[in-house]
């Protein structure tokens, strides 16, 4: 896949799962808990490098075509 096609999946994954999260779906808050209890980060105050890590595992969950 070119870098274009690469940025625009993960902007579509970030897009993604920050809709989840303003959709309150209770399976990306669980996993945003999940993700915070894993790596010592807090919910509130590392929200956005939890949503990065979140983003990195769906991408690296992308099937590739």
């Amino acid at each position: 896949m070119s870098h274009e096609v690469n940025d625009q999946i993960m902007e579509n994954i970030y897009e993604d799962v920050m809709s989840k999260i303003e959709a309150l779906d209770e399976d990306i808050h669980q996993r945003i808990s999940e993700v915070a209890f894993h790596t010592g980060l807090h919910p509130d105050d590392d929200f956005e490098a939890i949503v990065d890590i979140i983003v990195d595992e769906e991408w690296e969950n992308y099937p590739d075509g």
